[in-house]
Order: structure tokens, then sequence, then C-alpha cells
């Protein structure tokens, strides 16, 4: 019911199917000149109202950011993830997800938590309605999720711009920062590598110099 008049917002498609009446086999057999019309508006022009204003506000409020209006994905094995918003960093070029889970995506929301739990180099935050939240709050679940937490934020039906950019900018910094120089070698170690370089030096010339006076 729901895909079917999506086929038919397409310029060109043909569908088959095989019906079972009784015991007869049928064969049925449409394509784009039967003349059906479906309910859709054409996707490549419809905006929702929400989506327009929600573009239009974060381009003035996110100098660093902009909206990728190609969209992306993200492989997540058996499926692939489709975020609702895709941000490019204006200066890195780096891309971050946005995937918002409404109160009829309650069953989908844990799988995401745990694969992000396990996978967490992907760039993809989580806006999540209050209404999946226990009491409205999101403090619950980022304590369930400590690792996750600087990546979620919670909205009530649609998300406001400024939780979307405190999130990115939390992201931002956490994510873009240099590593840190290694310290693993405690300084008398490092003292010890620099002063051990030279005399592997000097054996690897005293053998060459052995070789040499052998041949001769």
């Amino acid at each position: 019911a729901s895909f079917f008049p999506a086929v038919l917002s397409l310029p060109y498609w043909n569908l088959e199917a095989t019906l079972s009446l009784g015991t007869r086999k049928l064969k049925l057999r449409l394509n784009q000149d039967a003349g059906l019309t479906g309910a859709y508006r054409h996707f490549s022009t419809y905006i929702p109202e929400e989506i327009g204003m929600f573009g239009k506000l974060f381009a003035e409020k996110c100098a660093n950011w902009r909206i990728d209006e190609d969209g992306g994905f993200f492989p997540a094995p058996p499926e692939v993830i489709c975020p609702d918003f895709m941000f490019v960093h204006g200066a890195s070029g780096h891309k971050v997800g946005l995937e918002l889970f409404h109160r009829w995506h309650a069953t989908a929301l844990p799988g995401r938590l745990e694969f992000l739990k396990t996978h967490p180099e992907t760039p993809l935050l989580l806006g999540i309605d209050r209404a999946l939240l226990p009491s409205g709050e999101l403090e619950p679940l980022a304590q369930r999720y400590p690792e996750l937490a600087e990546r979620l934020f919670a909205f009530r039906d649609f998300p406001g711009v400024d939780r979307v950019r405190k999130c990115l900018t939390r992201w931002e910094g956490s994510a873009f920062a240099p590593p840190p120089a290694s310290s693993s070698a405690s300084p008398p170690a490092r003292e010890r590598a620099r002063a051990g370089a030279p005399v592997r030096r000097d054996r690897a010339v005293r053998n060459c110099r052995r070789g040499a006076a052998g041949k001769e």
C-alpha cells in the first residue's frame, strides 16, 4: 500500500505479479501506460515545511557547517543507515549524519544505540523524540550509554536548530581534535633509546669493516 503509490510517481515503470484465483494462476502486467495515478506528491519538488524552515535557520546560525543536499549513507551490515540530514564541516570537509527517532521508531532505536556502541567510528548523531524517553528526559539513556552521550539529544516533534548546533559543536571538539602526543615511554627509557642508537650504528660499521677485511 505504501510502495505502489511511490512507483506511480516514476516516469517509466513496469510491474509484474502472479495472481492465484482458486486453482488458476494469472499474470498481471502493468506499466506507465496504464494511466494509474498515485496520491503522493512528486518527491523531487515537495519539501515538508518544517524541513525547509530547519534548513533556512541552520544556514543562518551554523557558519561552520552546511547541510549536504545529496545526503549519504553509512554501512551497518546487513543494512545501511540513511540519515535524515547529512552535515559537512566547512573547514575539514568531514561529514556527520543525523538520524531522527520519532515515537513511531521505538523498535529501531535500541538496535541503533547498540550499533553505535560497537562502532563508535561511525559519524552519526541521534535525535530522540521525548515520547521515547522515560519521563521525557535524556539523562537515563545517556547514563546507560555514556560513550554515546555526546552524540545524543532529545527533541519534541521536530528538533530545533540550536540543539543540533550544540551537538555538532560537541562532536567537532571531540572528533576533530588532534590526537595527543604519545608518551608511552618513560623519560629514562627514551634516554636509553637515544643512547643506544649510536651503539647500534657503531656495531653495524664494525661488522661492515670486518666483512670487507675478510674479502681482501
